[in-house]
């Protein structure tokens, strides 16, 4: 009989000792579903943002060149008064003079 209980003892300490190491088991798996869950996320993260430095990046380039386009049109536009401006002057000049004589 002591026999016995001392098998059904160490049985059930077994059995507790396996249930208590599967549920340790458990434990750590779902922090390691948890660890790549959040790796997931952060990776999606680390995407969007790559491609919002992309976008911006772009943008940049585009305002750049944009920025460029309007000084070069503005030194035109500049250049083009300057002459009107000489030209409608030499005109005054000569009306003046005609209507002197």
């Amino acid at each position: 009989a002591i026999e016995c209980q001392h098998t059904e003892q160490s049985e059930y300490a077994h059995n507790t000792y396996l249930l208590e190491q599967d549920a340790q088991n458990v434990n750590i798996d779902s922090v390691d579903m948890n660890y790549d869950s959040e790796q997931i996320d952060q990776n999606d993260e680390d995407v969007d943002l790559a491609k919002e430095r992309e976008l911006l990046a772009s943008l940049i380039a585009k305002l750049k060149c944009e920025i460029d386009e309007s000084k070069n049109r503005n030194t035109l536009l500049e250049t083009s008064n300057k002459v009107l401006v000489e030209k409608l002057k030499s005109e005054i000049a000569d009306f003046k003079t005609k209507t002197k004589v």
